[in-house]
């Protein structure tokens, strides 16, 4: 594993992710959330998937734009990663005719936040880090804001699936690529 605990996610399992909640038509206007992006793996797919499916709604270019920076939320701790990820984005955009994207990509701890948004979806491959990998605050982090991790020696993508289920709208749909 990185040093740094991002594994990227191969691009089969994100579009078997993606079909499996049914993230491919009719996305115009639903949120969706990937709250540790990395360089963007699962995002270029959300993304691609997105802009066609606008298409066949017959959106505008500048439609898709504006729902592209409203819909599409993600969180990355590193920033060396967003770069990457955003000019992968932007490449990818820019394939389909769309220009400077405001990409809503926010460089901060998903799991410090206080998210008040909900989403349609929830798509994604969390951070694995076992207890005995944490340091002392991510353990107090956890046990301290997560029902799921108070007691016993919780992973880290147990504290990832319980704010993105409370992310999620009454009908939304999670999917994550976690450790068996």
């Amino acid at each position: 594993m990185a040093s740094n605990c991002q594994i990227p996610t191969p691009e089969i399992y994100v579009n078997q992710m993606l079909d499996y909640i049914g993230y491919s038509e009719n996305l115009y206007g639903k949120k969706v959330l990937e709250n540790s992006c990395g360089e963007g793996n699962v995002l270029l797919k959300i993304v691609t998937r997105y802009i066609e499916s606008a298409k066949n709604e017959k959106r505008t270019i500048c439609e898709i734009k504006e729902g592209l920076q409203k819909d599409i939320v993600a969180y990355e701790i590193d920033n060396e990663c967003i770069v990457k990820c955003e000019q992968r984005l932007n490449e990818l955009a820019s394939s389909y005719g769309i220009e400077n994207v405001q990409w809503n990509i926010n460089n901060k701890d998903f799991l410090k936040e206080n998210v008040i948004d909900t989403y349609s979806y929830v798509i994604g491959n969390p951070p694995y880090i076992t207890y005995h990998d944490m340091n002392e605050e991510q353990r107090e982090l956890l046990r301290n804001s997560y029902i799921t991790c108070k007691n016993g020696r919780s992973d880290y993508c147990y504290a990832f699936i319980e704010a993105s289920i409370k992310a999620l709208e009454p009908e939304g749909k999670l999917v994550y690529l976690v450790p068996y």
